[in-house]
């Protein structure tokens, strides 16, 4: 999982992973208290480089957590939304 880009951002950012294997992949964005507000990815996924936009409409200006959770890895980004 590489760090967004821009960040901070408004109103969206883009995302980049790498999958070494095909594979389960959970992506899902936090508030800083840890409370769920989106779930960007959730399925199988083919070996290779994905990326995607997170839309930031909608969303409150503060500091977010992007966690990625894919077979034994986890990784978490904190991006920043500025309106």
């Amino acid at each position: 999982l590489f760090n967004p880009f821009p960040n901070p951002f408004n109103p969206s950012t883009k995302v980049v992973f790498d999958l070494p294997e095909k594979s389960y992949v959970l992506i899902k964005l936090y508030i800083i208290t840890g409370e769920e507000v989106l779930t960007i990815v959730n399925e199988r996924v083919d070996a290779g480089r994905h990326s995607f936009l997170i839309d930031g409409n909608g969303l409150s200006s503060g500091v977010y957590l992007l966690r990625m959770i894919s077979n034994n890895f986890v990784s978490a980004k904190k991006i920043i939304m500025m309106k």
